[in-house]
């Protein structure tokens, strides 16, 4: 949760409050076998994560 913490930490303007962060976390599930997923770092600027 580190580098998404510490974005949120630095936004404005955000729905979620960083507070929910870990429950957010919590509800996650894998994306079932018939699911087309897709899955990025988050620990990059936005523009080197799209050249990924």
């Amino acid at each position: 949760m580190g580098p998404i913490s510490s974005h949120m930490g630095k936004g404005r303007g955000h729905i979620t409050p960083a507070s929910l962060l870990k429950s957010q976390f919590a509800t996650l599930e894998q994306p079932g076998g018939d699911e087309a997923a897709l899955t990025s770092g988050v620990d990059l600027p936005l523009p080197e994560t799209i050249e990924d």
